[in-house]
């Protein structure tokens, strides 16, 4: 019989087979060596691998049947959302920015203040960071409160829940919470000074498993970058190595494990940060890295992630000049998200921008223009704008003129939900809720509409009376001022 491959072992055949990894490299791998696609199924191995191949697809096969289904599905939820809930499905907010000022602190449990501001924006994502998470049985109880608010007003549709978890003591909002009980790691850097894509596996897999427990659906990492400037502090231990092919074959592999958790992994920070020296939060950031350069280093894992296939790609805020030829952030530039990553590396998941309320973008940019920039820029997802408000108001304000057009607008939309239909988010369950909320403000509607209606015959009926019977006071005003004339003069 031939010999049996593990599912790593077929990602690092994908990886060799065509420098890129994804489906079609792993299958012209295995099939180059003579070996067998493996079977998934818990039963028991059978020898007549002619049997295996009949009763089971392969890989191609089962993800072009998934991408269907997804396909259907995001189709689906897009034909029942209004412009201006298709729009709000463009923003990924934290709790505190979605009920704004009404809150003294940060965020910690769901109520009526963050109903009312689902109902009035139903933004496509939430990011709960350090300050919403204390506890393991407060932060189940918020995100799960959330969902349940989410998908029962406003568009009725799943939230993205959303954490930047990497792992390791620099990003781990969740696991950095004592109680939580859950496994810690050291520096990615570690990880990846052992080139060990069993220790890149296990972390994504336990990573994915106790936030899919918790309740989110969504990890922004793992980072991607390739660290090739040694005293850059903002990516520095989080990056994995300062050789691409280390930081792809790790990225994959937790890319990979994550996956089967049903948490959505995304990685970042394209076209790549490893280079810069300055952090985005305090305001510029820029690389001197050619085109060329970053095509055989920074690219180079985000391609094999892509090819994983990841479902989410993070931009960062990056100036490249030498490179791009102008000044604006990797995640403005219509170059480095359009062509790039889109044109270049095929990427057909879900762009996410880095957050829009870092200085290298509020000292420059508006909310509305940014949110703007980056969805003309080939963009989908907007993280943490610093006006969310304003931000979808200028979105909404560009569809309406045409400067973004419907079927721009419809091509993000339906990228996020076919992500969400990818995390198991739009099952029958979900469209009854979504059908149940349209109906609901369908009917809200049509009440408002017949009660202003009805109030509005009401007034012109009450003017209208006022009117008459002023006419009458004026008529019978004239008719005694006609009789004491009439007196007057018989008396004269």
């Amino acid at each position: 019989m031939a010999q049996k491959l593990t599912r790593r072992e077929m990602l690092a055949l994908g990886i060799a087979a065509g420098g890129v990894l994804s489906v079609a490299n792993v299958v012209r791998g295995v099939a180059g060596m003579g070996i067998s696609w493996p079977s998934f199924s818990t039963a028991s191995d059978s020898t007549d691998t002619a049997t295996e191949t009949q009763a089971e697809p392969d890989a191609e096969t089962q993800w072009a049947e998934n991408t269907a289904t997804w396909t259907t599905a995001a189709d689906r939820a897009l034909a029942m959302l209004s412009t201006e809930q298709k729009v709000a499905q463009l923003l990924c907010v934290t709790p505190d920015q979605l009920v704004g000022d009404a809150v003294d602190g940060s965020v910690t449990e769901a109520g009526d203040l963050t109903r009312a501001a689902l109902e009035r924006l139903p933004v496509g994502g939430l990011l709960f960071e350090s300050g919403n998470i204390n506890g393991k049985d407060q932060i189940n109880w918020l995100l799960t409160g959330d969902m349940n608010i989410a998908t029962s007003c406003g568009a009725g549709v799943p939230t993205f829940m959303c954490v930047e978890e990497e792992g390791g003591p620099a990003a781990s909002p969740v696991a950095s919470v004592s109680d939580m009980g859950v496994e810690t790691f050291k520096s990615m850097s570690m990880v990846g000074a052992s080139r060990s894509t069993e220790q890149a596996t296990h972390i994504g897999q336990t990573i994915g498993t106790y936030l899919h427990d918790l309740g989110f659906n969504t990890d922004l990492a793992p980072v991607a970058d390739v660290l090739t400037n040694a005293s850059n502090t903002t990516v520095g231990q989080r990056a994995f190595s300062s050789d691409p092919e280390v930081v792809s074959q790790l990225v994959v592999a937790e890319v990979t494990a994550m996956d089967t958790t049903g948490v959505l992994s995304c990685v970042k920070h394209f076209p790549g940060h490893g280079d810069a020296a300055a952090d985005a939060t305090t305001g510029a950031v820029s690389i001197t890295r050619t085109l060329d350069q970053l095509r055989s280093c920074e690219f180079v894992p985000f391609a094999a992630a892509i090819g994983s296939p990841v479902p989410l790609g993070l931009g960062g805020h990056i100036q490249g000049k030498t490179a791009t030829g102008d000044e604006l952030p990797a995640t403005l530039s219509a170059t480095v998200i359009g062509g790039w990553l889109r044109n270049e590396l095929a990427f057909e998941g879900v762009v996410v921008s880095d957050a829009m309320n870092k200085a290298t973008i509020t000292d420059t940019y508006s909310a509305g223009d940014a949110a703007l920039m980056f969805i003309q820029a080939g963009g989908d997802l907007i993280m943490k704008p610093a006006d969310p408000q304003a931000a979808y108001d200028a979105l909404v304000a560009a569809v309406e003129n045409g400067t973004i057009s419907d079927d721009r607008l419809n091509e993000s939309v339906r990228r996020i939900l076919f992500a969400k239909a990818r995390a198991g988010l739009l099952g029958e369950d979900a469209f009854t809720k979504m059908q149940e909320v349209k109906e609901r403000r369908e009917r809200e509607a049509r009440e408002k509409a017949e009660a202003e209606a009805q109030a509005q015959a009401e007034a012109e009926a009450q003017a209208q009376a006022e009117a008459a019977a002023a006419a009458e006071g004026t008529g019978e005003t004239s008719a005694a001022t006609g009789t004491a004339l009439e007196a007057q003069v018989e008396e004269g």
